[in-house]
């Protein structure tokens, strides 16, 4: 007793080792030896017992010839060999003695071990002899009988039609006590009624009770047409009723798995690669198919478009299923074209136009270097529970996983006209592969999700409209990994980046308060913290997103063991808020940038000095002598003011200069992404091919983000290095600027804050700049001997640009100089003295000119002791920190 009892547990031990393990070795029919027949259900061969030999399709075993079928258990057949000269019955379940019509004893036919063929036009009969032996008699068959195609032998009735008519109370709705008996629940509500489960599913329902297997296939392939409808008087509960048996168990296929299948890290012991000639570099899958009726089709796999709808070219179609690589088909077709191109297609692969129901396997090399299979699950979305799409829900936890499905279906209904038809076919077909986060290459069991279309139609009319109808259908493969680490580092990095840019934003804050004049906070230093934040703020996810967004997908393409996984499109969404986020502020920061811009206020200062003419002389009489007196009769002659004007023109033309070219920016990028197919780069596969990739090669928004940010950057970097090393180095807007201000005796003092701003020195060494061409040209000859002083604000230095932190008495002068620009009191003495507005406004303007002219060139000077300067290096803590460290309130600095 105890050796039964450790046998019995090794038993149920691997049983259930079996079930927790759904991955199998492969096999196909092929692989079956002569004395093996291939398992359907578990997809393996297995040896026929003694007595019995595999059908010719090695799909079954059989009773050997001359031997009787007894039975069935436990879902195996039992035979019997027939002795004494007695032949197997026709229907191999008894062994009966032969009789010609003549009733003359015949010897039985040794190729096939049964009594020998009628002749035309007639059946078998079975009798008896002497209440011993059966006896087969070819006779005309009794009523309630039929004969079997081969009109062999009269039998009771083995189809669903002639089930149905022997009990047409089982097959009629009308008189059913099951109001949904046959019945498909459609997605807007309606009930359709099949015609073809109601004739069939009670037929299969009591072969499948019987122990046939095939049957039972029959009833699961329903089940799925009803799409899993769990009714008490559907295909799926009866199933589910069989099942509960022990002999239903064995014959009847496990159409639901468990949702945490999904999630089971050990279900697929493989290592799948990217790198070619590694094994498991290809989505390997297979599909098992069943016709409607049950009968198994065989194994095909599916990488030639076998469950595709869009048209597509070989080269698409070969790389569908390349590991790694997202995919993607999307078209628009027509109903009656779908239905056209489904049925040629089965009728070329299959020979029949019938319905066919796939189960999905994954093939794969696990680590002890042999194949397997691992059963795919399926979200069928039109799965229906208490009146929600189950599997539509966000919430996971209530999928329900299901083994088979079929493509497109046409389903007659069970109408008095019998005109009604329903069509379905699949509007999206997508394969989800999820990366297992902790293990390279290592992947959690995929699954496919899948919705059908419904139209249905109701006579001749309607079924023109429904076929002229157009649907879209997609078709993708993506892999995706859990974005929640991702999520959490870029909300880490984003946390401590925007908590730190606080720091930096107050400090800019103060800093421009303190440039600015202000002695205490006050709202214009709050909103300029707010605008210095925007502009952090927005750089930082820029940068943050960006830096992301290109290590992850260059990384991705280089890898050569799987490590690296991008984000799928409803995972790219914290990716698209974040960089919306950063344009909006980008924005508000860029019209603070113009705002600043034209807000700068900008002086040039002229230091021409005055001509003096003395040009006259006059000699008058005396009467005591003739003393001539000279009289000097002065005069003095303003500056020219087009020089001003002139190097005013250049700055506003300097203030456009880029060491970019956006036009050449632009059309660089377009010709480098779309000729020279770099654009490529953003499909979402490994490696960096380029050039002739199919348009289903799938990108996304993070990678075509990546790939042209930075393209963008590169050839910006390029056309900036090319500026800087080369052409400045032979034509330098600036120096020339610099060199037009001196020869023009113009300084240039810009200010960007009350206090602070940038200076550049144009006194002319010479004094003058109002001269002709030899005296300018003698000026210039001075210069390149060395024949005079440099043109440096400074004795003996060549530097002539400065920044500049003016002293608090600067901007009061200042502002009093500039008020009579300000003031309404201009408007009131244009009234008085009836002169014209402009007229006016240029005079005062002009004078207002005059008067600051010559405040600012004595600040250079040092002629006004309360807006002195000194003359400083530059700092690097202050560069770092972009703020002046020493008090320039009382005395200002022009720093270097």
């Amino acid at each position: 007793m105890f050796s039964v009892f450790i046998l019995f547990s090794i038993i149920l031990f691997d049983a259930n080792a079996q079930q927790n393990t759904p991955s199998i070795p492969y096999r196909s029919i092929n692989s079956c030896s002569e004395n093996q027949y291939f398992n359907s259900i578990t997809l393996t061969c297995i040896n026929c017992p003694i007595g019995q030999i595999p059908n010719i399709k090695h799909d079954a075993c059989q009773c050997n010839i001359g031997s009787k079928i007894t039975g069935w258990s436990a879902g195996l057949l039992q035979c019997s060999p027939c002795t004494g000269g007695l032949a197997v019955s026709q229907d191999g379940w008894n062994c009966v003695l032969c009789k010609s019509s003549r009733n003359a004893t015949l010897k039985p036919n040794n190729t096939t071990g049964k009594c020998p063929t009628c002749e035309k036009n007639q059946f078998i009969e079975i009798g008896s002899e002497n209440n011993q032996v059966l006896i087969e008699k070819c006779v005309n068959c009794p009523e309630g009988t039929q004969s079997n195609n081969d009109k062999s032998r009269c039998e009771p009735c083995i189809s669903a039609v002639c089930y149905c008519d022997a009990n047409p109370n089982a097959c009629n709705p009308s008189t059913t006590n099951y109001s949904n008996f046959g019945v498909i629940s459609l997605e807007n509500g309606e009930l359709f009624r099949s015609k073809y489960i109601l004739e069939n599913l009670r037929f299969a329902e009591s072969q499948c009770q019987s122990g046939e297997s095939k049957e039972c296939q029959h009833l699961a392939n329903m089940c799925v047409l009803q799409n899993y409808d769990q009714s008490s008087d559907g295909a799926c509960a009866i199933l589910r009723s069989i099942q509960s048996t022990q002999n239903g168990q064995l014959i009847a296929p496990p159409l639901f798995m468990d949702f945490m299948e999904l999630s089971r890290e050990n279900a697929i012991e493989a290592i799948f690669n990217v790198e070619p000639g590694n094994p498991n570099t290809y989505l390997d899958i297979v599909s098992s198919m069943y016709y409607l009726n049950g009968t198994f089709v065989g194994i095909e796999e599916i990488n030639q478009g076998v469950i595709q709808l869009c048209p597509t070219d070989r080269t698409a179609k070969d790389g569908t299923y390349l590991f790694g690589r997202e995919y993607k088909q999307e078209c628009i077709l027509k109903l009656s074209d779908v239905i056209e191109s489904i049925s040629m297609r089965r009728e070329y692969t299959l020979g029949e136009q019938e319905t066919i129901f796939h189960e999905l396997y994954l093939r794969y090399i696990d680590n002890n270097n042999q194949q397997m299979l691992y059963p795919i699950p399926v979200i069928n979305e039109n799965v229906k529970e208490s009146n929600q799409f189950i599997n539509r829900l966000e919430n996971d936890n209530r999928w329900r996983l299901t083994r088979r499905f079929f493509l497109m279906d046409n389903q007659p209904e069970a109408t008095t006209s019998g005109k009604g038809i329903l069509t379905r076919v699949p509007t999206r077909v997508l394969f989800h592969v999820q990366i297992q986060l902790s293990r390279d290459g290592r992947i959690l069991p995929p699954y496919l999700r899948l919705r059908h279309a419904e139209f249905h139609a109701i006579g001749n009319e309607t079924l023109i409209n429904v076929n002229a109808k157009t649907l879209t259908s997609t078709f993708q493969i993506q892999y995706a990994i859990d974005s929640r680490r991702h999520d959490k580092t870029i909300e880490i990095l984003m946390a401590v980046f925007c908590s730190t840019s606080i720091l930096w934003g107050a400090l800019r804050a103060y800093a421009w308060g303190r440039r600015a004049g202000k002695q205490i906070i006050d709202s214009s230093t709050i909103i300029k913290l707010v605008l210095y934040m925007t502009e952090i703020i927005s750089n930082i996810f820029l940068l943050i997103i960006g830096c992301m967004a290109a290590w992850i997908t260059f990384a991705y393409k280089l890898q050569h063991h799987y490590m690296y996984v991008l984000l799928t499109e409803d995972q790219e969404s914290s990716f698209i808020i974040y960089v919306s986020i950063a344009l909006g502020l980008r924005l508000i920061a860029l019209l603070h940038l113009y705002a600043t811009l034209i807000l700068t206020e900008t002086f040039f200062i002229d230091w021409e000095r005055p001509r003096t003419l003395e040009t006259e002389q006059l000699h008058l009489p005396q009467p005591s002598s003739d003393v001539i007196l000279a009289v000097e009769n002065k005069a003095t002659k303003p500056p020219v003011i087009w020089r001003t004007y002139f190097v005013a023109n250049e700055w506003n033309e300097l203030q456009n200069y880029r060491k970019t070219s956006v036009s050449c920016q632009l059309i660089l990028i377009l010709f480098i992404l779309e000729y020279l197919n770099f654009k490529d780069f953003a499909i979402v596969q490994p490696g960096f091919a380029r050039g002739n990739q199919p348009k289903e090669f799938a990108e996304t928004r993070l990678t075509r983000f990546a790939v042209n940010v930075t393209f963008y950057l590169i050839i910006g970097l390029i056309q900036w290095l090319f500026h800087v090393l080369i052409i400045e180095k032979f034509i330098d807007p600036f120096r020339n600027f610099m060199d037009l201000c001196s020869v023009a005796n113009v300084s240039v003092m810009s200010l960007t804050h009350p206090l602070r701003g940038y200076y550049i020195h144009g006194r002319s060494v010479h004094g003058l700049a109002d001269t002709g061409m030899q005296e300018m040209n003698e000026f210039l000859k001075r210069e390149r001997d060395n024949l005079c002083a440099l043109r440096g604000l400074e004795s003996n230095s060549e530097l002539q640009t400065f920044v500049m932190n003016l002293p608090s008495q600067f901007r009061e002068k200042y502002e009093q100089i500039t008020g009579p620009l300000r003031s309404p009191a201009q408007v009131v003495n244009v009234r008085l003295t009836g002169g014209d507005k402009h007229t006016s406004k240029i005079e005062s303007t002009s004078k207002v000119y005059e008067e600051l002219n010559e405040f600012l060139k004595d600040i250079v000077d040092h002629a006004i002791p309360e807006v002195d300067y000194v003359i400083t290096e530059p700092k690097l803590v202050e560069e770092i920190l972009g703020l002046e460290l020493n008090d320039t309130s009382k005395i200002g600095n022009f720093t270097r």
